[in-house]
């Protein structure tokens, strides 16, 4: 029995089916594969070690990054707030100052509207003096006062 025949097999092969030279191929085949297991098995607990302190940095980088996301979230919350507040107070004065404008609008067309009729008003009456005076003129008299339309 050679050496692969013997590393198919499943049974183990008999005392007298080897020589010493295939005892020792296959002890030393036997041995290099447990240096390769053991190798094999180093690496492998290597790797798995390289892997738990990679996932170790992951998650405390994670960590950090969710803490200053977490801050610059909130920072943001408030400044969201706060202009939110600052444009309700402006929406408040713009309010205030368009009431205060119709106010003033309505009292200036208020003076504006009594201007108009006193200047209604003075115009009749200065037809009203002209009349009076051509009257008085007509009967022959003379008026006593200077008359006012009367420009300089």
């Amino acid at each position: 029995m050679n050496l692969e025949e013997l590393l198919k097999s499943n049974t183990p092969p008999k005392k007298d089916e080897l020589t010493d030279v295939d005892l020792r191929r296959f002890f030393m085949k036997y041995k290099g594969l447990l240096k390769e297991r053991e190798r094999d098995k180093a690496f492998w607990a290597a790797t798995n070690e390289n892997l738990k302190l990679a996932y170790e940095k992951l998650d405390e980088f994670v960590e950090e990054r969710t803490v200053k996301i977490r801050a610059a979230n909130e920072q943001l919350q408030q400044e969201i707030t706060e202009r939110k507040q600052a444009e309700e107070e402006l929406a408040k004065h713009r309010e205030h100052l368009e009431e205060m404008v119709k106010k003033r609008t309505a009292e200036l067309q208020s003076i504006v509207n009594s201007m108009a009729g006193r200047e209604v008003r003075m115009a009749e009456l200065k037809e009203t003096i002209q009349k009076l005076r051509t009257q008085i003129e007509s009967a022959g008299l003379m008026p006593v006062a200077d008359d006012p339309l009367k420009k300089i």
